[in-house]
């Protein structure tokens, strides 16, 4: 039998403290319902969203192994995309050979790789990872 909180239990300090716990906002409103549900009804998702790393900063990039390969190149593939006439993902994975869905609705939502500093510094420390596990081989 699960415990119930008592009446009263997410107040915004304690949904604010919760959150500090948490990675991202995703972990923030799967973890705990009750602290998200507390948050959305009393209007507090922008105080708690100030503590937890916004979607933004490549949160949203979550790539492993090959695929982090893929996501370097993104300003490649949107030259191809461009040059395409900004193409669909179908027609990409015919040029390219690698299925870019996610990459092309970032795209397409005006996501510009060469223009995001972010992207540019995650391509950079990725790559000097990279070569730090390889020199340790």
């Amino acid at each position: 039998m699960r415990g119930i909180k008592r009446k009263n239990h997410w107040t915004k300090e304690a949904c604010l403290e919760f959150a500090k716990s948490c990675a991202d906002r995703e972990e923030f409103c799967k973890s705990s319902g009750g602290a998200y549900s507390a948050a959305l009804k009393n209007h507090w998702l922008d105080d708690v969203y100030e503590i937890l790393r916004s979607r933004l900063d490549m949160g949203w990039l979550k790539a492993r192994g090959d695929r982090v390969e893929v996501w370097r190149l993104a300003d490649h593939y949107f030259d191809i995309w461009m040059a395409n006439d900004r193409c669909g993902a179908w027609r990409m994975r015919t040029i390219t050979g690698v299925n870019l869905q996610k990459m092309i609705r970032k795209f397409e939502s005006g996501w510009v790789p060469a223009e995001d500093d972010d992207w540019r510094a995650w391509c950079e420390q990725t790559a000097m990872s990279e070569q730090f596990v390889r020199s340790d081989k």
